[in-house]
């Protein structure tokens, strides 16, 4: 029986659309109204519309009279992304063609596709907070809970208690959060329809947690166009920073998808090679309503940055001793940890921790025989680590 390609496409299609609605810790952001202004286009304008409240009456001058002001926003989709996949003829037959591609195309909206659309959305909801100073660097990690509080203290003072609040945790600070005295004694469960599944969700305070995971939750991605089947997805710029919270009123975004589309090709059809094709795209975006873009606000892993290295070599004395140290940028309200190491050679082949030594500086000993050594040092600020260049110390 011929495989009908068009009618299997569509059914799976809606398939992994719920696997996007469902495992994506953005999923149930997904705005069908807000998607219905993008059929046939791809940027749209939508008013802000600004009004005055109420004023007195007057009996004798009648109403009084107040502002109307409407400004347009423009919103562009900017996500469209795609991948093929090709499965030889002689892998299966024609009847578990529909069993394999469900596996394949299951398992990588599962891994690849879900874990972009949260990456760049959070990403986004982060730089929005960010260019709005909204970013707050005065917290504990001592006390997550009082930290929590106060970051919904800011989210509420813009939106008030009535708005539905969401907050994106990083796993890192859920389980300082979990940790902590507070914990047990608020948290609430919720119900949280996400497709055609109803999740339980944590919350406090009446507002819903979503713990993603640190890989999701960076400031910055850089999102690859896979290229000369290069691997493409993402990954984090070299600059990015953990998320730790992002909070912000649910309606303050929304994630639009335009189009998931499959193709499928038969080896007939398909005059590559001799293989069954699928061609996946998906065509998204995450927009922030501008009236809201001031209530989001997050907290991030602490800066902590090598401003003066090590150096690349070093040259001692047989007898002698050197000391070595890196200088840091980061901020002291938290506290730093070192680790120092030694390793094989420049590129750090078999690293070995050195018990003991914990601190800023490292002391050579005066007891090693001539030869070459390599060591390295990796700080620690809460979450972030920065590891030092490896320094060649040659004894003579």
């Amino acid at each position: 029986m011929a495989l009908d390609s068009s009618a299997f496409a569509t059914n799976f299609t809606g398939e992994l659309d719920k696997i996007i609605t469902d495992k994506s810790a953005v999923g149930f952001l997904e705005d069908n109204a807000f998607k219905a202004k993008f059929v046939g286009a791809k940027t749209v304008k939508v008013p802000n519309i600004a009004l005055q409240g109420l004023g007195s009456y007057d009996r004798d001058n009648g109403f009084t009279k107040g502002t109307l002001n409407i400004s347009n926003t423009a919103y562009t989709m900017t996500q469209d992304r795609s991948r093929s996949f090709n499965i030889d003829r002689e892998d299966l037959d024609e009847t578990g063609i529909a069993e394999l591609a469900g596996e394949v195309l299951g398992e990588f909206v599962r891994t690849k596709v879900v874990p972009e659309i949260d990456a760049y959305t959070l990403s986004k909801l982060y730089q929005v907070a960010e260019d709005n100073g909204s970013i707050i660097y005065d917290y504990s990690l001592e006390k997550p809970f009082k930290s929590f509080i106060e970051l919904a203290d800011e989210v509420q003072r813009k939106v008030g208690m009535d708005e539905e609040i969401i907050c994106f945790m990083s796993r890192y600070f859920w389980n300082l959060l979990r940790k902590s005295e507070e914990f047990s004694k608020v948290l609430d469960i919720s119900h949280m329809k996400k497709g055609e599944i109803t999740l339980e969700v944590n919350k406090i305070d009446n507002i819903r947690i979503i713990p993603v995971s640190e890989t999701r939750m960076q400031t910055a991605f850089n999102f690859g166009d896979g290229s000369g089947n290069t691997e493409g997805g993402f990954t984090p710029k070299d600059d990015a920073s953990q998320i730790y919270m992002l909070m912000c009123p649910k309606k303050a975004i929304s994630l639009v998808k335009k189009s998931e589309k499959i193709r499928i090709f038969t080896p007939d059809q398909n005059i590559d090679c001799d293989a069954y094709k699928f061609d996946y795209r998906i065509y998204y975006d995450a927009f922030v309503k501008s009236d809201l873009a001031e209530s989001i606000y997050a907290i991030k892993e602490p800066s902590l940055s090598i401003d003066n290295d090590l150096p690349s070599t070093l040259a001692v004395q047989s007898g002698e001793s050197e000391s070595i140290y890196v200088t840091l940028n980061y901020n002291d309200t938290f506290d730093i940890g070192f680790q120092w190491y030694s390793c094989d050679d420049e590129n750090g082949s078999h690293p070995k921790r050195l018990r003991g030594s914990n601190e800023s500086s490292f002391y050579i000993s005066s007891e090693l025989e001539a030869g070459n050594y390599y060591y390295y040092v990796t700080v620690t600020c809460a979450s972030k680590v920065v590891k030092s260049n490896i320094v060649k110390v040659t004894v003579s």
